[in-house]
Formats: structure tokens, sequence, C-alpha cells
């Protein structure tokens, strides 16, 4: 299993801005290779760690990686606080692609 150090990989901009830059940071260093992820969020700033946040950051992966999608929905997370990983798994679920899913079918 991969862990991946979430606070490691940001910095001090706006959730949106940092969202991609954690992107950015897992897709070229092929963090999001491995089977198996772990994403440890337990020194993340709370103010970050919203869905703002995750949103752009799920919607960069699916911008250059979209086969990627899977295995972060399957994925670990350590929070400080228990509801913080029931919200993320909620906003992950949730996650729309700008422009919104297809309805055609």
């Amino acid at each position: 299993m991969k862990t991946i150090n979430i606070n490691r990989r940001i910095g001090m901009g706006l959730p949106e801005e940092e969202g991609r830059r954690l992107a950015v940071s897992m897709l070229s260093d092929g963090s999001l290779d491995a089977e198996e992820l772990l994403f440890d969020a337990r020194d993340c700033d709370s103010a970050r760690l919203i869905s703002a946040f995750i949103v752009a950051w799920l919607q960069e992966i699916r911008n250059v990686a979209p086969d990627s999608l899977p295995k972060i929905e399957k994925a670990k997370w350590l929070t400080t606080y228990p509801f913080q990983e029931a919200c993320i798994a909620e906003w992950i679920a949730m996650f729309e692609p700008y422009g919104g899913r297809s309805t055609e079918g």
C-alpha cells in the first residue's frame, strides 16, 4: 500500500489551487500507479480539507488520468477526525466532472 502524505504536497493557497497542485504532484511522480492507496491527511489544515479541494483534485486527475479514479474511490484515508473521512468519502462518491455527466442513452 502506497501512503501519500497530503500536507507535504500542498501549500497555503486557495483549496481549489491546492487540490490541483496535489493532483499534479501525484500524477508527475507516479503515486497513483500503486494498486492500493492510503491518503494521510492527519496534519492537513482543516481549512484546506474541504469539498472544493477534493473536487479540484479529482477534476485534475480526471482530466489527465481518468483511469485512476476507481483506485481513488477505493483508497483509504487517515484524518484527524472521523467526520472528515465520512465527508471525503461522500464528496468522492458525489463527484461529477465539470460539465456534468452524460445523460445520453
